[in-house]
């Protein structure tokens, strides 16, 4: 019994995998290899949908990259949808107040702001500075704006 608990222990897990794949995806991203780095967050989601119960934030933060590449590569509808996507994701998995919500309400909708949808853009920028002033009341917006680069900047 405990040599079969040692064994299991020695697998690589999803939970386990996801992180190296993540830094390894952020390694391409931060190169400016776009092709790259969506081959393997796209890889990182599959293993999400296929493998239940994984937990790591960096499934999270892939989905958001993702949405980023698709951005950079002007495939806006598809960009939309994986912001969507991110969303869902930051609720399920996140706390209310994680810095990485907010990173995707104003990146979400300066993309419907670019696609011309600006009624839904003023929406999540409104969410967006909702959730600024619900993480640092009383904060002026630029300080809030720094937090939230400092907030990111150690997520990613």
């Amino acid at each position: 019994m405990v040599s079969e608990a040692m064994r299991l222990d020695r697998k690589p897990s999803a939970e386990h995998l996801i992180p190296g794949l993540y830094t390894l995806a952020r390694h391409w991203f931060d190169r400016d290899d776009l092709v790259a780095s969506e081959k393997i967050l796209r890889l990182i989601l599959t293993i999400e949908a296929r493998v239940q119960g994984i937990t790591a934030r960096e499934v999270v933060l892939s989905s958001l990259d993702l949405a980023r590449v698709l951005v950079k590569t002007d495939r806006y509808m598809e960009a939309e949808e994986q912001f969507l996507q991110t969303l869902n994701r930051c609720n399920q998995m996140m706390k209310d107040d994680h810095p990485v919500l907010g990173v995707t309400l104003r990146e979400y909708g300066a993309l419907l702001r670019e696609m011309k949808f600006s009624h839904a853009a003023e929406v999540m920028e409104k969410r967006a500075e909702l959730f600024d002033e619900h993480i640092a009341p009383g904060a002026s917006a630029k300080a809030r704006e720094a937090r939230v680069k400092i907030d990111t900047a150690t997520i990613s």
